[in-house]
Order: structure tokens, then sequence, then C-alpha cells
């Protein structure tokens, strides 16, 4: 089983926004991206301090986008509030979880690109658009809660659904 808690490289963890880049810069040199089979879509993975331990393991993180924002959001969320935001399209293939977090104003960080947002339905279409998704089917916003992932919001179209 994973750990829930972690000391390893407490010099990695970001205060401010810039910083959040550059933890994110260097947990990606440590990253193999390795996506899941259909038997494993949304794993969701490992703990975030499992997986921030991975990463810093002699044999790398090897995962996909959920396992690494798992690790950053271990990183980052000692000093700004953060979550996980997954978004599922109609093309499973094409879904997708990364990292939000505040730091006098709303951000998303995708592996190392980082860009504000003013609310997480402008994110959502942000990302969607980027990343050629297509059609959004859900959203969701999901936090570590002592030992284990918790779903806060959900999105659904236009509709908001506080959990």
């Amino acid at each position: 089983m994973s750990p829930i808690k972690t000391s390893v490289r407490p010099d990695l963890r970001p205060q401010t926004a810039r910083s959040v880049k550059r933890v994110a810069e260097k947990l990606i040199e440590r990253f193999i991206y390795t996506p899941d089979g259909v038997t494993r879509l949304f794993d969701s993975i490992d703990t975030p301090a499992g997986a921030w331990e991975r990463a810093w393991s002699p044999r790398y993180l090897r995962d996909d986008c959920d396992g690494f924002h798992a690790a950053l959001y271990w990183a980052v969320h000692f000093h700004l509030p953060c979550y996980l935001l997954t978004i599922v399209t109609a093309d499973i293939r094409k879904s997708h979880t990364l990292l939000c977090f505040e730091d006098s104003g709303l951000y998303y960080i995708d592996y190392t690109y980082m860009t504000a947002f003013e609310n997480i339905m402008e994110a959502v279409e942000h990302i969607k658009n980027r990343r050629n998704m297509g059609t959004v089917i859900t959203t969701e916003k999901s936090v570590w809660d002592k030992n284990m992932w918790k779903s806060k919001e959900c999105y659904s179209g236009s509709r908001r659904k506080r959990l």
C-alpha cells in the first residue's frame, strides 16, 4: 500500500505560482508517461505521497496524468490551496486530470504548462480547446482528505453540483 505521508524532498514545497512551475519542471524530469490500460482508466490514483515518493525513487514515476498531478498535489498542498481537476470526455481516451491551485488568483498546471483563469468553467473550456478534447461529459474537483481522494464538486455540461 502506498504511504499516506512522506518526507521525501521537503525542499520542493512551492509557495507561489512561479515556484509551482519550477517544481513541475523538476518533477517532469523524474516522470515517464505510461498510459493506463482500459481496466485502469482513472485509477486515480495513488496517494499523493505515494506518487511523490515514487517520483524520487531510483526508478522514476511511471504513470499517466493522474499520477503526475497527484505527485505535484503532494508538493503544492503544504502552502497553497489546490485540487485535482478531472475532465471526462465522450472519447474517453482524451479525458485528462491536472492540478489547479490558488495564489493571488486561480491557476491550472498541465504538466509544465501553466495559466491563470477566472473560474472553473473558463479553465475547462481552455483545457478542452488547448488539448482538442472534444465533447466534455463531466468534470470533477477532488482533494486529498487524510487517507482518500474526495470529490468536492462535479460539473455536468453547464450545471454545477456540490457534493
